[in-house]
């Protein structure tokens, strides 16, 4: 449907310059539970998908989670707890497959990079909420040794020995630094193009050095260190990379080699971060293949290794990290421009909201990653995306409008990121609730128990309908609204500010409209978290009510 082909195999780096103004916005819990009191979870597996599961890891190392027994295609909240101060330092929110299970999810990327001070102990803590059943509350223990080479590693950096994150300016020179298993030997370097987004390294893969530098051989000492080399002098094309430390048998894939960072991506070719949209194909299957049309019922995966750095810049809120980013599904325009509202028309009766999750902050780059499940065999809504035309948008700050240069687009003047093939409905209307830890700072004026409902109003052709009034109505449960009614902006956009609830406890809210004399309703159920008491955001839209 693209009517041009773009790259899909470079990516987004954050400049050295940029990197050093991202603070880590660290949150402090309040937990009267206590985090260690948080029941342990049993077959959960933290590793770095080289090996077995692991409770100890170390600087440069990237993080993955797999779990199984949660809640189906439901929406997951997974921290990551500081325990010398309950500090909350990565958070997530992601959904699990139609078995649930979380499939070797990135939850830290690349320890101490962008971070200091990061050694002690941590507990990542995974959260469920339940729709008249049991919340999902488990915690897995793990620490963090901030010892340079402590395990058999491979670090591209430039050329003075400086970690580079995976990522590198096209012609600018890239060398390597590490420690490989067996002691005093030769090895051998490589730069291949990466095999692709689901294709690991297998036992006799041939290598193939693209880097027009030749094939470097160095000798390691008794510890299996090598020391600094440059392997790669003029980096080009644009493009994913991996760079590989090649014990002997050499020339082949085996058992001892190091490839730099895998799984994620090893190394980025790209061109410098400007004020212009940055076009990408997003929207791919499971297997991270691109694709274009998809059917009502079909599953929905993102990925992206951008050509491009993204601008950390913005014109209406300070990005305070962009390791956190939303993924929009969002009706086609055939021009995106500077401050246009970005709304999620993802399904019709489930979630209508953005999928926020990590991406390696360093690069730019996001893995494939689910937006959408299948339909649940007892749903009396089964998850069905409305007929027409969408984009795909990646909302790097955070900030629900689209920012030239910043966020990343498949579709806009490509054609269409996807489409859904069928008739639209003239009117789409959709309901949600802000998640606190991404979009609803509190500050004075507010307090803690408090979100944003959204009523949006979307027609066939993907224009916004405004002025119209939205009724908002606490149908059962605790709270209630500011305003009974709201009236859609020029972004078709309304809301009402819900204030109250009781921890694991639900209330129903229900959202009309009317237009040409016909009623829309929508339903949203706002849950309140638990145990920690300044988190409101859970959001259910449950349009079989």
């Amino acid at each position: 449907m693209k009517t041009n082909k773009w790259r899909g195999r470079a990516i987004a780096v954050l400049t050295a310059v940029l990197v050093l103004l991202v603070v880590l916005q660290c949150e402090q819990i309040k937990d009267p539970l206590s985090v260690n009191a948080m029941q342990i979870a049993k077959g959960a597996k933290l590793s770095d998908l080289n090996g077995p599961a692991r409770s100890l890891f170390y600087r440069y190392e990237t993080i993955f989670l797999t779990m199984e027994n949660l809640y189906a295609q439901e929406q997951t909240d997974i921290q990551i707890i500081r325990l010398k101060d309950e500090m909350i330092i990565k958070r997530l929110l992601v959904l699990t497959d139609e078995l649930g299970r979380l499939d070797d999810v990135p939850i830290w990327y690349r320890i101490g990079h962008l971070e200091s001070g990061m050694e002690g102990d941590y507990v990542v803590h995974v959260v469920q909420p339940g729709i008249n059943r049991k919340w999902i509350e488990l915690a897995i223990p793990f620490a963090v040794k901030d010892y340079k080479l402590p395990v058999f590693h491979l670090n591209i950096t430039d050329a003075q020995g400086n970690y580079l994150g995976g990522s590198c300016n096209v012609g600018e020179p890239v060398s390597v630094v590490g420690r490989i298993s067996g002691g005093a030997q030769e090895i051998k370097f490589w730069v291949v193009e990466e095999p692709g987004p689901s294709v690991p390294f297998t036992a006799g893969m041939t290598y193939v050095d693209v880097s027009g530098d030749g094939v470097e051989s160095v000798t390691t000492n008794g510890e299996g260190v090598f020391a600094l080399t440059q392997v790669w002098s003029n980096p080009s094309p644009i493009g994913a990379y991996d760079v590989i430390a090649d014990k002997a048998p050499f020339g082949e894939y085996n058992p001892g080699d190091l490839v730099a960072d895998q799984p994620i991506t090893g190394l980025l070719v790209q061109e410098e971060a400007q004020f212009a949209d940055i076009l990408e194909e997003i929207a791919c299957d499971e297997l991270g293949n691109f694709k274009n049309v998809f059917d009502s019922l079909e599953t929905i995966f993102a990925r992206v290794n951008p050509n491009r750095r993204p601008l950390l810049t913005n014109r209406r809120r300070p990005i305070d990290t962009a390791e956190f980013v939303g993924i929009f599904i969002t009706p086609h325009k055939d021009v995106w421009t500077e401050g246009d509202s970005l709304v999620d028309i993802r399904t019709v009766g489930t979630f209508e909201m953005p999928i926020h999750c990590l991406w390696a902050q360093s690069s730019g780059s996001l893995p494939i990653t689910r937006l959408r499940g299948l339909p649940m065999v007892d749903d009396p809504r089964p998850i069905v995306m409305w007929p027409g035309e969408y984009d795909v948008i990646i909302d790097v700050d955070r900030d629900t409008y689209y920012d030239q240069g910043t966020d990343i687009l498949d579709g806009g003047p490509m054609g269409p990121g996807f489409v859904v093939p069928g008739n639209p409905p003239e009117v789409r209307f959709v309901a949600s609730a802000d998640i606190d830890f991404f979009t609803c700072p509190r500050d004075l004026y507010f307090p803690e128990d408090w979100t944003k409902v959204w009523g949006t109003l979307v027609d066939s052709l993907g224009t916004f309908y405004k002025d119209i009034p939205i009724a908002f109505t606490v149908v059962s449960g605790p709270g209630s609204f500011d305003a009974d009614t709201s009236i859609t902006s020029g972004s078709g956009r309304a809301y009402s500010i819900f204030r109250g609830g009781q921890k694991y406890t639900g209330t129903l809210l229900r959202l009309d409209a009317t237009l040409d004399k016909e009623l829309y309703t929508k339903y949203v159920l706002v849950f309140r978290k638990g145990c920690y008491v300044h988190n409101q955001g859970y959001t259910h839209n449950q349009g079989g009510f």
